[in-house]
């Protein structure tokens, strides 16, 4: 299986977001970001990736109700 190269990052705190990205970059993902949970949704359900990061706790959807509406489409991320 080959090793996953994008990853979609979810936070609404943006430094730490960015901290994030960034050091991934420096290891050759490919990074996408958003904001909140209806942005991560909207954001792979547009382009998936490989990996999702997210934080749990976040305005508008949670992490954990945008990972189940994720998983219903690929149950893999």
């Amino acid at each position: 299986m080959p090793e996953p190269r994008s990853v979609l990052l979810v936070d609404d705190d943006e430094a730490l977001l960015e901290i994030l990205a960034e050091r991934l970059r420096a290891e050759d993902f490919e990074v996408r970001t958003a904001s909140d949970g209806a942005d991560g949704y909207s954001c792979y359900s547009e382009r998936p990736t490989d990996l999702v990061i997210t934080d749990i706790q976040m305005p508008v959807l949670n992490g954990l109700d945008m990972m189940r509406y994720i998983r219903a489409l690929n149950p893999f991320v």
